[in-house]
């Protein structure tokens, strides 16, 4: 066992005697507890300020170890002076410290560090020395090239990266070089634009895969030479994190399963927290997996399991919770605290509003929305009926608080949501942009509305109070900008939305002028669903049905059954009861339908062959 000691300046040095702080070494090595001097075989010196970076170490010699008070004091003879300045010799043992696990890459070294004899070595000789010729060579190139971010330059010195156990053997058991390596592969897989021509879309993803399967072969060793560090643990899982988001990408590859990725995302990442609790990313990365991604591929995937799906959300909203905690506790008057604040401030804010999503998820809004869309269409007031729970409820007062929290946290000023210009220019760096926290906060308040609708202990001023600031915060998220000023993006989703801010209002012309404003292009089902019931509520049923043609044959389309049964009401307003019951069958041919959906059906069909003269 070999220690490295920083001193402050010549004089410290030349006492012969050394009293520090325990606290801070104990937190990256705590087995200094129980050194002593006969332990210890060599003993460098170096000087911790910059101005003595040009000083040469020293090598001591130990003569006493004593823990008092919280402190350990070190006495020690100076031995000789080494060839290897200050500046040299803390930058390397630095390197050591984060490599092995004791710190992490934004932290300082501790005054005193206990090292092994290789690493001694490393700090004395410097460590390509310690290479063979070729390796020595390619890791100085390795060095240049990765200043110049030039990843397939890494790559080809290795190359191929399967035979490095064979050709490097030195390198191979090297985790920091390794880690270099691997990285430069997950740099080079990472899909960019795919050609559209089908071999040459083939020979791309391909060679991307190639890349993924050397990344994850190459970090999977550095965890096989050091087990114990965190950093490859969690690089292994971004890995896999990082598969998950071009697996579920928009017109992403579609060559691997998200649910395994995910789980062995989660797996690795949570690893790495095993040993190290307070990685920010890392709470913020699972608990993302565990509220977005995860619950998407349980509820409508092939798993089909949404109990699980609710269970894993809840798992994931407790990391960003941490994130949060974790975060806001770190010291602004901290040199390395404030460090990490800062690097982490897109982490933080991500949670927040992740975990808005999740809270809104678990209240479900989807679940009463149809049943107000029934009863406008079948004018039956049974289906507003509608109960919340004080769970439901607890869960949207929790989602708006994140979201609020999520606008104040970006806007650091008070500026009214009515002040569109103000916000754009506060906005312009936002991790979120305005567009969708204002959206959020709009349904937010339209759910609430919802949500006393039939509770007698709020008079229809206050009820439609909600409506109100719904409308105001859509309407602002409509008129505001991007972050990025693309406005060819859609805000097809923020119109719907008001729209049916509109239709609960009674202003059924304000819902369909707001939904041809901004879903010019062509209309999504569920949008067309919304657009058709205002006109319906109009009376406008020859309308509806030119409208919800497409939206009945959309395999595509979620809200499959609000379709039919609309259009089928329609066709019935027209006395066309022969096409409203073959419209209602349609349902016969959904997988799953509500029993609302169900029940209205059948009453339907009833009702048209009463009507109707033809025989069935």
């Amino acid at each position: 066992m070999n220690l490295f000691i920083k001193f402050f300046s010549e004089d410290d040095l030349e006492r012969g005697r050394v009293n520090y702080s325990l606290k801070p070494i104990i937190e990256t090595y705590s087995n200094i507890l129980w050194v002593s001097k006969d332990d210890i075989s060599q003993c460098l010196a170096s000087f911790a300020p910059r101005d003595y970076g040009q000083h040469y170490i020293k090598e001591l010699k130990v003569k006493d170890i004593d823990i008092v008070e919280g402190r350990i004091i070190i006495k020690f003879d100076i031995i000789d002076e080494l060839d290897i300045t200050s500046k040299e010799a803390n930058a390397r043992a630095w390197h050591i410290a984060v490599r092995e696990g004791f710190i992490k890459r934004e932290h300082l070294l501790p005054l005193i560090s206990i090292i092994t004899d290789d690493q001694l070595d490393e700090i004395i000789y410097g460590r390509y020395n310690l290479y063979t010729g070729k390796s020595r060579s390619n890791i100085e190139k390795l060095d240049e090239l990765k200043q110049k971010n030039d990843w397939l330059g890494i790559y080809k010195l290795f190359e191929p990266i399967d035979q490095i156990k064979n050709k490097f053997n030195d390198i191979w058991n090297d985790s920091e070089i390794l880690n270099n390596i691997a990285f430069a592969c997950a740099k080079l897989a990472q899909i960019g634009d795919v050609p559209k021509d089908k071999k040459e879309k083939e020979k791309y993803l391909k060679e991307k895969a190639k890349y993924r399967k050397e990344a994850e072969l190459i970090r999977k060793r550095c965890i096989e030479l050091n087990p114990d560090n965190p950093t490859y643990l969690s690089n292994l899982g971004y890995l896999y994190y990082h598969n998950v988001q071009e697996l579920t990408r928009a017109r992403g590859r579609k060559d691997g399963n998200v649910i395994d990725e995910i789980n062995r995302a989660i797996e690795y990442i949570g690893k790495a927290l095993i040993i190290d609790d307070t990685r920010i990313k890392d709470h913020y990365r699972k608990g993302y997996l565990l509220t977005e991604k995860l619950p998407d591929q349980l509820y409508y995937g092939p798993a089909n399991n949404r109990q699980l799906a609710d269970i894993k959300r809840d798992e994931g909203i407790k990391e960003l919770e941490k994130v949060i905690i974790i975060w806001e506790n770190l010291d602004d008057f901290d040199t390395r605290q404030s460090r990490e604040k800062s690097r982490c401030r897109k982490e933080y804010i991500k949670s927040i509003y992740h975990l808005g999503e999740a809270y809104y998820d678990k209240f479900r809004m989807s679940r009463y929305w149809r049943n107000v869309f029934y009863s406008f269409v079948t004018n039956n007031k049974g289906y507003l009926e509608l109960l919340f729970s004080n769970y439901d409820v607890g869960n949207l007062k929790k989602s708006q608080k994140f979201f609020v929290k999520c606008w104040d946290v970006e806007l650091e000023s008070d500026i009214d949501i009515k002040n569109i210009s103000e916000i754009n220019k506060a906005s312009k760096e936002w991790v979120y942009n305005a567009v969708d926290k204002l959206y959020r906060l709009g349904i937010i308040n339209l759910d609430f509305y919802w949500v006393i609708k039939n509770n007698p202990k709020y008079n229809e001023t206050t009820k439609l109070k909600f409506l109100t600031v719904a409308e105001q915060y859509l309407k602002s998220s409509l008129l505001v900008k991007w972050n990025d000023n693309n406005e060819r993006k859609p805000k097809d989703y923020v119109a719907e939305k008001l729209a049916r801010v509109y239709i609960s209002r009674g202003d059924y012309n304000k819902a369909v002028d707001i939904i041809k404003k901004y879903c010019n292009r062509k209309i999504k089902s569920y949008i067309v669903n919304t657009l058709s019931l205002a006109l319906y509520l109009m009376n406008n049923y020859d309308e509806v049905i030119k409208y919800l043609q497409g939206p009945v044959r959309d395999k595509h389309n979620k809200n499959k059954e609000q379709s039919i049964i609309l259009l089928g009401y329609a066709y019935m307003k027209l006395n066309k009861y022969d096409k409203a019951i073959k419209t209602f069958k349609l349902l016969d041919e959904e997988g799953y339908v509500s029993s609302t959906a169900l029940e209205i059906s059948e009453n339907a069909i009833e009702e048209c062959m009463e009507k109707s003269e033809i025989l069935f």
